[in-house]
């Protein structure tokens, strides 16, 4: 979800640019400081901050500009988090709009089996029943993206806030997790907490009471032995576009021509830019998308806190309701895609791939064709023809995909491995870990490999390829995967 293309602000893109380079450039660690080496849970000027560990040798510096520093060594769990608490749980509705704004600099990390970087809040005082957890995840420690291992229910993919991110769901006996996972990782931007605290809702994630809200740093390994240090420069919590010292987001005090003010406090803090920070309202009327779903119209009064491919939403007696008439565009993507048996995506999807046939975008975990701009040959990302999902149709090289199917040996150098390992063979990358057992690993310099296990809590084996995280998928190009099991 594009909040800045939907959303009819007047900004500059010059002030828009400077506002985000600001904080992402930030030093931070300015201000009063403490050191925390135990379980915290305290305040520092009007920051909420804790640290917690499960086991190891731990600490962590919090300032009251929000900013942190951590440093964990031979842990099985750990976090710090800086933010914003509330004496008394409240459901989201009844704290308003919520933003966040962090960088994060990584500085060290071993042996790290999960991580989460991004914005968390729990409770113990749901309002519905057990205890709840909450993630927004856009970064990570690990080495790899976390997997859909975080939770037994996965919702698919999601453009929100501009970003696309991965919704689970998880239950542990009386614990409860929602998680958003961003697909391609970031060190520094806002995150529209209250977005996705909407998508969740739609999804029939019914949001509970939650007793904070803070930038969260966390780090682990179930096998311990998990260390590493990381900094936050910059973390800011905002309610209705005001952080804990009462400052706008930008520095101002107040609501202004950028159009970021308070309005009536009731709506998302995004103004039209006409000076008066006023909320967007919609017309009492809503399009049959909406009400198809079986939500009503909100009244003409209404306050747009959400905006998606069905249209303008709003939230009036604690159910989500149609803000507006505004009816989503109907979207067209070329012949040259639709003939494949391919759809066109809605209108708000994301280019991930040019080739002469068009424009490319993913939606629900499906190819689709994202609009009408590209449709000549062209250089830029290019996709072979086993690449696309073929959805039941062949193509030019079905002999050739199917001749690794016969495939029985392994072949090139090899290396063994009995214990925890992260290394590479003839330009691939593998991996051995496990929690406990008598295990080992055969990996060869074709890619392929062998893996044996006993006794073991958790085994895994892989290869493949391994990145500097420094590129995005899109910049990576079309990734696919061939193999064959062998039981």
């Amino acid at each position: 979800m594009k909040l800045f293309q939907i959303f009819p602000l007047l900004l500059s893109l010059t002030s828009v640019t400077l506002a985000a380079d600001d904080f992402c450039n930030a030093t931070g660690f300015q201000g009063q400081s403490v050191v925390s080496t135990g379980h915290d849970v305290k305040k520092i000027g009007n920051i909420d901050y804790e640290q917690w560990a499960d086991g190891g040798n731990n600490s962590a510096t919090f300032y009251s500009d929000g900013s942190f520093k951590c440093n964990f060594s031979n842990t099985k769990d750990y976090l710090c988090r800086s933010g914003v608490a509330f004496s008394q749980a409240k459901y989201p509705s009844e704290i308003g709009h919520i933003e966040a704004e962090y960088r994060l600099v990584k500085k060290s990390a071993s042996n790290v089996g999960y991580s989460y970087v991004g914005v968390y809040g729990w409770t113990l005082q749901s309002g519905i029943s057990g205890v709840y957890e909450y993630y927004i995840v856009d970064n990570w420690l690990s080495q790899w993206r976390p997997g859909d291992w975080v939770g037994n229910t996965k919702f698919g993919d999601f453009t929100i806030d501009g970003g696309v991110y991965t919704v689970y769901k998880n239950v542990n006996g009386n614990l409860t997790q929602y998680f958003s996972l961003r697909k391609s990782e970031r060190t520094c931007g806002t995150i529209d907490v209250t977005a996705h605290f909407a998508q969740w809702e739609k999804l029939g994630l019914k949001m509970p009471k939650i007793t904070e809200i803070k930038v969260l740093a966390e780090a682990g390994n179930t096998g311990g032995g998990c260390s590493g240090s990381v900094e936050i420069p910059y973390a800011k919590i905002y309610i209705n576009g005001k952080d804990q010292d009462g400052k706008s987001k930008g520095g101002s005090s107040s609501g202004g021509s950028n159009g970021q003010g308070q309005g009536n406090g009731q709506g998302n803090g995004q103004g039209q830019g006409n000076g008066q920070g006023q909320s967007a309202t919609g017309s009492g009327k809503c399009p049959s998308t909406i009400t198809s779903q079986g939500y009503k119209c909100c009244s003409s009064n209404c306050d747009i806190i959400y905006r998606d491919q069905s249209g303008d939403w709003g939230v009036e007696n604690d159910e989500w309701c149609g803000c507006g008439s505004r009816v989503p565009k109907t979207t067209n993507c070329p012949s040259s895609i639709k003939n494949q048996g391919y759809k066109c995506c809605s209108d708000s999807c994301e280019i991930v791939l040019t080739d002469s046939d068009g424009d490319w975008g993913i939606e629900n975990d499906e190819w689709c064709g994202c609009g009408i701009k590209n449709t000549t040959p062209t250089t830029t990302t290019k996709k072979s023809n086993n690449s696309q999902p073929t959805q039941g149709q062949s193509n030019n090289n079905s002999s050739t995909n199917t001749n690794f199917c016969s495939t029985s040996k392994h072949s090139g150098q090899s290396v063994t491995e009995t214990s925890n390992k992260v290394g590479s063979i003839g330009g691939v990358g593998y991996e051995l870990w496990a929690d406990s057992g008598n295990n080992s690993a055969t990996f060869y310099s074709d890619g392929s490999f062998s893996c044996s296990f006993r006794n073991a809590k958790d085994y895994l084996c892989r290869s493949g390829l391994s990145f500097d995280s420094t590129k995005t998928y899109q910049q990576l190009g079309h990734m696919y995967a061939d193999f064959k099991l062998v039981k």
